[in-house]
Formats: C-alpha cells, structure tokens, sequence
C-alpha cells in the first residue's frame, strides 16, 4: 500500500485514509494487519506506517479525552494526520443518555413521555456548553502538535444551514480551517459521497457528480459501509474505492 503512505499529487497536499483504525470490518479481514498486531497502539503505529490520515468516527459515539488525543499524537508520525468526527449531540442527532461523559448523566433531567434520546435544543444549557468545552479540550492535543487536520461536523438530516445552526457553531470560535461541514456551508467544504452501490462511480452522471464534488472541497469522504452489508465490507472494497478516488482527485486538483 505504499501507494497511499504519504501525501500525493504534484503539491503533495492530498492525504488519502479510512475512518478508524480500529473497525471491525477492517480487522476481521485479517488481511490488512500483520499477525500478532492485535492492541490499539499497535494497531494505530501500523496504519499510520501505511496511510498518512485518518478519521477518528468514535468521537461520534462517545466524547473523546484529552488522554487519548494525547497518545494518538505520540504513536503516530510527525506528518501524520487526524479527522476527528464531533459528538453526536453536536450535530443535532438524538443521543441516548448513556452517550454522555459518566459524570454528566446524574445532571440530566429525567427524559419525559415516551422519549427514549436528548436533542440539542432540549438539554440544559449548562450541560451544552460544558460538552463544547470539553471536546474542544479534547482536540487541544492534537492541535498543538500539528495533527488535527479537520473536524468533521456529519450533521443529522433534520439539520439545515439555517443561521440557527450556525449561530450554534460560531461562538465555539472552531478554527475555520479545521472545520468541515457537509450541510453547513460555513467553512472549510466537505464532501461526503454515499456507497450504496459497487458501481457508484461507473456512470457518467455519477462521475458528473463526483467531480463537481471534488471541485468545491477541501475535504472528500466517501462512506462505503452499504456497498454490499455491513458485515461484508471489507478493506478491499474500500481499497477500490480509495483508488477510483485517487485517480479522479489527482485529475481535478493539481
């Protein structure tokens, strides 16, 4: 894969990764990381030995530590870079009370009704604003050794770019180059293509697509978990994807 190990193009400015290094699909191939190569540095040294960038979904989850930012950054080439997905309730999707920081959850009023998950405009204000601050403390380490590369805000479908939204992300003064958002136009562009179909890429109408897509970003991300289920995706699926990829960018953005 020495294809992908550093940055290419003719600037060698375009950084080509997959989302973790820890997914499951990915590790049950047993075709990517070596035997032996079993626990989460190991894993993270090896995939950083082979790509230059990667996606950091778990923030998404559950909200990132300092700690973890901090050994990420140790394990990992000084080159090397981290997209980091915001926690769930900042991108205005429902987040199940155990999804928050174990301290946090006794705060929390008790749901009402028949819900089942919290809402941006439903949780305290208080609450919000301290998850703000620790997630951007979260990314403080990665920032100060030269790692962050983006933070990539995958808001809910219900989420538009109305200025309320906005308004929401402003006063947490994110730097603009580190943000990306796929619905937000409001800084750096993020292009996030879906997999649903092997073939996305065969069409000309989707190859229109892309390209237009490509045009407009800092930032490409194409989510191949439907290609074919799930449980099968697999990183040769997602090496083919890589490099239908490569070759349009390297076309586009010289």
């Amino acid at each position: 894969m020495d294809w992908a190990a550093h940055p290419v193009g003719e600037r060698r400015n375009i950084r080509i990764g997959t989302c973790s290094w820890t997914d499951p699909s990915l590790i049950k191939t047993r075709r990517f990381y070596p035997k032996g190569c079993s626990s989460a540095e190991q894993r993270l040294r090896f995939y950083a030995s082979q790509f230059p960038l990667v996606e950091v979904d778990s923030g998404f989850f559950g909200m990132p530590s300092p700690r973890n930012s901090v050994l990420w950054a140790e394990r990992t080439p000084r080159d090397f870079r981290f997209n980091v997905k915001a926690f769930r309730l900042l991108t205005g999707h429902q987040t199940p009370p155990n999804a928050f920081p174990a301290d946090l959850q006794p705060e929390l009023p008790p749901l009402t009704g028949r819900k089942r998950n919290w809402y941006y405009a439903d949780v305290p204000p208080p609450i919000v604003d301290e998850l703000w601050r620790r997630f951007k403390a979260a990314l403080e380490p990665l920032r100060s050794a030269g790692k962050l590369q983006a933070v990539h805000f995958q808001f809910a479908p219900w989420v538009t770019g109305e200025p309320k939204w906005r308004s929401k992300l402003k006063p947490q003064k994110i730097p603009s180059g580190l943000l990306s958002c796929p619905t937000l136009p409001c800084a750096t562009a993020c292009a996030t293509l879906p997999g649903h179909d092997p073939n996305l890429l065969h069409s000309d109408k989707a190859k229109r697509r892309f390209e237009a897509a490509v045009q407009a970003a800092a930032m490409l991300r194409t989510c191949g978990y439907h290609l074919t289920g799930a449980s099968t995706c697999c990183c040769d699926v997602r090496s083919a994807l890589m490099l239908v990829t490569l070759k349009l960018v390297l076309g586009l953005h010289r």
